[in-house]
């Protein structure tokens, strides 16, 4: 598959549509056994048994969601919960969802309250995989116990001229290859067979479940061909394959691959993978600096690939680990590599660049593909080019520690003029350089971390540098740089060190990432150290006050934080003592703040809309000035099923994130607005709920622009409502149906979380919905297998109008391909019904494959994936197949063609859509002749089949109906389709009788 690999050049880069929901159709279980149904519209969250009293807030932008119960506030906040177990989008992404995983797995630190697993030395903890039918019982020891439970999360691997470029041959000449020294790739696996890695693999392990060795991936040969291969910076250095990707790699596999390594004696381990980065240390990060003291290994670690300040990845962040950006043919940073500071402490990070745009390596057999060789980009191809280099000093230096390897290399790189520090650290990497100067700097970085604003009253602060020299006569440097020096001109005895003082002095000059590189030069000698300091931009302490109801500090409860007018981290519970009252450092600017507070009584949502922080402030966030929720639908008998309380809100890139919390009953719910009692632009509160009685569901919702509401009382009258009658076919016997609506402005997307409507079909539903402020509603149909989402519809007060859902015919729709650049990306909905409602799967087995001008481009197993496509425009063509178990739509085949352009964005592709007229079971009558209508652009040409696609026959097509004559008997009727850019084939696309 080569979704993940194709795609890194952009990878944490690509631009989410405004308002595009996170993935849709499935669902996850989290920690605590509650789950959340996502749909296109919002997601369903539903309490696990037990747990009706528990609230969940929840929070959307940017196509991504977040869940977080309101019992698990007090553990987040004293760190013992990685924050990754609440985000649901990236549970999804990771394939934990409850499709493919029946457990959730885990790494865990210290005493948790249950059994250990697998043991993981390296970080001090364990392995363990909760089961998902037990997470209710699992969470309460979780609450009993200690230690911390981290997400055993997935990170991404990060994607001729280069070794002349970084100085290799220069070393080879010298007969500088790197023999002896052991290198292991962390990665996808290698192919030993490809003709650049023959004999080169001296031992291998697989650390991956269910995974075999082979590379389909292809990323870890070519990254192994670039450290050690015949054409790779190291030539003669042997490599150790630890395969910890299947595609993604598991936090454990690579924990355990990081103990395998240095077990194995490898003096540099290459881990071209990344994630995002908190402060404190995770358990990938403790490991490295575990098996650097210990062991004297050098891990060289890609920075990552989202091209932004402060997203420098995990492990790359570890103090031990050498961190590498990405650089182009010219040396100039590539737009796609991390940027430092560390988030945390703002360390300098990156520590040194190497090429990574565009490098031919060694293409793995087993991978998509055609040729032996592959052009790939990112910080994963730059990361190899500096473990190379270390294995060809270390292969000169059988005794030398990781700590001096890491000062040779740094010492030793080529900084590019004219490029921030917290871009490239030291430099481009030097191979000729770094095997011939022997004369080292430690540390070989400065790092000044962050200095509060204002300066006028900051302190100098000065480290030293101190050089080594080992050669037999004294060396003479003049020093140079940012920042004051002394002395510049500095000599370094024979055999012996000196040292030279740095100071940082913040009080006068620009705010911001300040620094560069110290650089010591003497008779070929040139050393660099890369200097930094994050001089804080104007920012003010903010103090927050939290009151509970029974107006006393409060002691739980969550809050966060938003800057409306920048972009910056969004920060929550930053409070790990829970004593209601803390004190945050932000920058100058406008920030939106909220908080949940809980009580005996229920939860209190407060939430300023703009808080214009421009000087020391105090906010008291008091519970007691929340007023009720009291939303009645016209039936007393009628029993709530669920309530919720959204707000809406407009960041500075234009773009709407939503926030709120979903409960079960309205009486335990409360808002209030904080601060002044004035309207905000851009600001929308939404007050929903869903009651069922009998013989009929009322879905209610109401809207209120300019902020967040205090409190909100409404009795609705029938008469205010429309109907929609729902009648629902059967299309698999047995299934469960569930069916639920959101409500959105519209303005555009509110994220919405209510609870579904559960039934039996075939089944018909009276439902009553609210037509005034602005409404449009959206309503979702899903089963075990497929989710059905509708357009948006407005309804008229006292009208009744009838919807008829699924029914067929099911097959794939052309919506879902977007152009970004140089991705292709796709999220198809494959079982699109008979009236156009969206259909995507939430389990079936897809191959989808894309071809460029008749070649093979990349092929995917899922119907969401991204490919990396050239610039030049192109004519391509997109085969989709998919089979479910059935008995509708049990296999389709689509081919698309369609020319895709560099800015094209939205790549509409041909549909074909039958739209017979079924029963409420998806039958239709034998023995007769049928009109299905169909639609399509310039249709050419309808076929019937009726033995599952093993002979056809065409039919006549009048009027837009085809009209297909139905044998006598009960049986199953299969159809194709060519069209102006699409052919397609349904295999059982109704059932007659």
């Amino acid at each position: 598959m080569q979704t993940l690999i194709t795609a890194l050049l952009v990878a944490g880069t690509l631009a989410v549509p405004q308002g595009a929901p996170p993935v849709s159709g499935r669902s996850v279980t989290l920690i605590t056994g509650d789950t959340v149904t996502v749909t296109s519209g919002g997601a369903v969250v539903k309490a696990g048994p037990g747990r009706q009293d528990v609230f969940f807030s929840t929070d959307e932008g940017r196509g991504r969601l977040r869940v977080i119960p309101s019992d698990a506030f007090p553990l987040l906040r004293a760190g013992r919960l990685d924050p990754r177990l609440f985000d649901v989008t990236t549970l999804l992404e990771f394939g934990y969802d409850d499709a493919h995983r029946d457990t959730l797995p885990l790494l865990v630190t210290g005493s948790a309250g249950f059994a250990k697993g697998t043991a993981l030395p390296a970080m001090g903890g364990s392995a363990v995989r909760e089961e998902k039918k037990d997470a209710a019982a699992f969470w309460k020891g979780i609450q009993a116990g200690g230690g911390k439970i981290w997400l055993d999360g997935l990170r991404k691997p990060q994607l001729d001229r280069s070794t002349k470029q970084i100085g290799a041959p220069a070393a080879w000449q010298r007969g500088q290859t790197g023999a002896g020294v052991k290198v292991a790739v962390l990665d996808s696996g290698i192919d030993a067979t490809h003709p650049d890695l023959t004999g080169k693999v001296a031992a291998k392990a697989v650390f991956t479940e269910g995974g075999d060795g082979r590379d389909v991936a292809g990323h870890g040969t070519h990254v192994a061909a670039t450290i050690a291969g015949a054409h790779g910076v190291a030539p003669g250095a042997t490599l150790l394959d630890g395969k910890v990707c299947a595609g993604w790699c598991p936090e454990s596999a690579l924990l355990a691959g990081m103990q395998w390594a240095v077990d194995q004696g490898a003096r540099v381990v290459n881990m071209s993978v990344s994630g995002p980065d908190s402060p404190g240390l995770d358990p990938l990060e403790q490991a490295i600096q575990t098996l650097t003291e210990r062991h004297g290994t050098l891990f060289v670690v890609a920075a990552g690939n989202m091209g932004e300040e402060r997203t420098v990845g995990s492990p790359a962040s570890a103090d031990a680990a050498l961190a590498v950006g990405a650089v182009d043919r010219q040396d100039r940073p590539a737009a796609f590599s991390s940027r430092g500071p560390r988030v945390g402490d703002s360390g300098l990070k990156p520590e040194i660049t190497a090429p990574g745009v565009q490098i031919v390596a060694a293409r793995s057999k087993d991978s998509p593909g055609t040729g032996t060789h592959v052009a790939f980009s990112g910080t994963s191809m730059a990361t190899p080019h500096v473990a190379g280099v270390a294995a060809l000093v270390a292969g000169m230096h059988q005794d030398w520690t990781a700590e001096r390897l890491k000062a040779v290399l740094m010492g030793s790189a080529a900084p590019a003029a004219d490029v921030n520090v917290f871009t490239q650290g030291a430099g481009r990497v030097d191979a000729d350089r770094a095997t011939t100067q022997q004369l080292t700097a430690q540390p070989p970085v400065l790092s000044f971390g962050m200095r509060s604003w204002p300066h006028q009253d900051d302190k100098p602060e000065t480290k030293t540098i101190v050089y080594t020299n080992p050669l037999a006569e004294p060396v003479t440097l003049e020093l140079t740089g940012p920042f004051e020096i002394s002395p510049r001109t500095l000599r370094v005895p024979a055999g012996g060190q000196a040292g030279a003082s740095v100071t940082v002095d913040t009080r006068t000059g620009p705010d911001g990432l300040l620094g560069g590189q110290v650089v010591a030069t003497g008779p070929g000698v040139r050393v660099v150290t890369p200097v930094g300091v994050d001089k804080e931009r104007e920012s003010y302490d903010l103090t927050l006050d939290l009151v509970g109801r029974d107006g006393k500090k409060a002691s739980m409860y969550f809050f966060s934080l938003f800057r409306l007018d920048a972009h910056e981290p969004e920060i929550w519970w930053e409070d790990a003592e829970g004593t209601g009252s803390l004190t945050l450092r932000l920058p100058k600017g406008r920030w939106m703040v909220r908080a949940h507070i809980v009580g005996d009584d229920g939860v209190a949502q407060l939430l300023h809309p703009g808080l214009d922080l421009d000087r020391a402030q105090t906010l008291t966030l008091d519970a007691r000035t929340a007023k009720p929720i009291d939303l009645r639908p016209p039936r007393a008998d009628a029993v709530q099923l669920a309530g919720e309380v959204a707000f809406r809100f407009k960041a500075s890139d234009g773009l709407l994130y939503s926030s709120g919390f979903v409960g079960y009953a309205f009486e335990r719910m409360f808002t209030a607005q904080a601060g002044p009692d004035r309207a905000y632009p851009d600001t929308l509160t939404k007050v929903a709920g869903d009651w069922s009685a009998p013989g009929a569901v009322y879905r209610l919702a109401y809207l209120r622009p300019g902020g967040m509401v205090t409190g909100f009382s409404r009795n609705v009258k029938q008469r205010e409502l429309a109907e929609v009658r729902g009648d629902y076919a059967q299309a698999t016997p047995g299934h469960e149906l569930k069916a639920a609506a959101h409500a959105q402005p519209k303005d555009g997307y509110m994220f919405s979380s209510l609870e579904p409507y559960t039934f039996a079909a075939p089944y018909e539903m009276k439902e009553y919905l609210n037509v005034d402020d602005g409404i449009r509603w959206q309503h979702v149909l899903w089963d075990e297998d497929i989710m059905y989402t509708s357009g948006y519809a407005t309804y008229r007060a006292g009208r009744t109008v009838t919807e008829r859902w699924n029914r067929g015919v099911f097959a794939p729709s052309g919506a879902g391909l977007e152009r970004d650049g140089d991705v292709l990306s796709a999220d198809l909905p494959l079982y699109t019904d008979g009236a156009g409602r969206t259909g995507y799967p939430r389990t079936a087995d897809v191959r989808m494959t894309l071809y460029r001008d008749g070649g093979q481009v990349g092929e995917a197993t899922t119907p969401r994936a991204d490919f990396l496509v050239p610039q030049q425009g192109a004519d391509y063509r997109l085969v989709v197949d998919a089979r479910r178990p059935g008995p509708l739509s049990t296999r389709t085949h689509t081919v698309w063609t369609f020319r895709s352009e560099q800015g094209q964005g939205a790549v509409r592709l041909a549909d074909v859509r039958f739209s017979p007229a079924l029963d409420a079971t998806n039958t239709a009558p034998a023995g007769r002749l049928f009109p299905v209508p169909v639609s399509a652009s310039r249709l050419e040409s309808v076929e019937v089949s009726f033995d599952d696609g093993v002979t056809w026959r065409r039919v006549l097509v009048a009027g837009g109906k085809a009209l297909v004559d139905h044998p006598k008997g009960e049986g199953w009727v299969s159809l194709r389709a060519t069209a102006d850019g699409v052919e397609q084939t349904v295999i059982r696309a109704y059932r007659i009788a």
